[in-house]
């Protein structure tokens, strides 16, 4: 049963994938095994690997640098209202920001390449991953801070054994969010402002009327998401689990 449920999905939407072809035909829906073809195409072919390769390490480079700035802020802002009331204006109208806007504006100012793509998605997964962990600070009972100071623990051991543990569950959801959003915010910079990448063969396609690579290209995408919400999130929500209930 288990594996009839997981072959369910894709059986269903290949059936209706089908039947758009045999309606709308080849113009406006390519059929599947060509579809596949080129995507065995894409997979065997190095300038389309080295795309592959483009994308993914804007989004893996985008992840770093929004959790080593965002995760520190937000311990920061949790733990200091003051902080937290003077950079959270600026934090917030970076989230209500669509990221169209932010497009166009480094289109202007920086041109094609890397820095939009990655620039995209850090502004747009920074605020949830500030906010979170901001959040999950300042929730800690204060009177844990008392008793730290009356058994003087250092500064070190607070962090590790109050902070730490505080801020995991909402680090679990801000990572599962942050990996499911990242690749589809720099494919979609990439189709904007950049030369190369998953979004830029999305783009030509779209542009020479490849209906077949255009299907192709954003089955990459959407496997590349399957894969990390299967395996990746999963690894990383149980060693998290498994942490917390050795803390305990």
């Amino acid at each position: 049963m288990g594996i009839i449920r997981y072959l369910l999905t894709p059986v269903l939407l290949v059936t209706l994938w089908s039947a758009g072809w045999i309606f709308a035909g080849d113009v406006l829906v390519p059929s599947p095994h060509s579809v596949l073809f080129r995507l065995i195409s894409i997979m065997t072919d190095g300038e389309s690997l080295g795309n592959i390769a483009a994308t993914v390490f804007r989004g893996v480079f985008s992840l770093i640098i929004t959790y080593a700035v965002s995760l520190p802020l937000g311990i920061l802002c949790g733990l200091n209202k003051k902080i937290m009331e003077s950079i959270s204006p600026v934090v917030t109208l970076s989230q209500s920001c669509p990221p169209v806007i932010w497009i166009a504006l480094l289109m202007i100012w920086t041109g094609l390449g890397n820095t939009v793509p990655i620039a995209v998605a850090i502004l747009t997964i920074m605020p949830v991953v500030f906010f979170s962990t901001a959040s999950a600070v300042s929730s800690i009972d204060r009177d844990l801070y008392s008793v730290t100071k009356v058994y003087r623990i250092k500064k070190t051991g607070i962090f590790t054994g109050i902070i730490i543990p505080a801020i995991l569950p909402s680090l679990t959801g801000s990572i599962s969010y942050s990996l499911g959003v990242v690749w589809k915010v720099v494919a979609t910079a990439e189709f904007f402002g950049s030369a190369d990448g998953i979004g830029a063969r999305l783009y030509w396609s779209f542009r020479m009327l490849d209906i077949p690579g255009l299907f192709a290209w954003a089955l990459v995408i959407i496997i590349i998401g399957f894969l990390i919400d299967t395996v990746l999130i999963r690894v990383i929500r149980e060693r998290i689990r498994n942490f917390m209930d050795g803390s305990k």
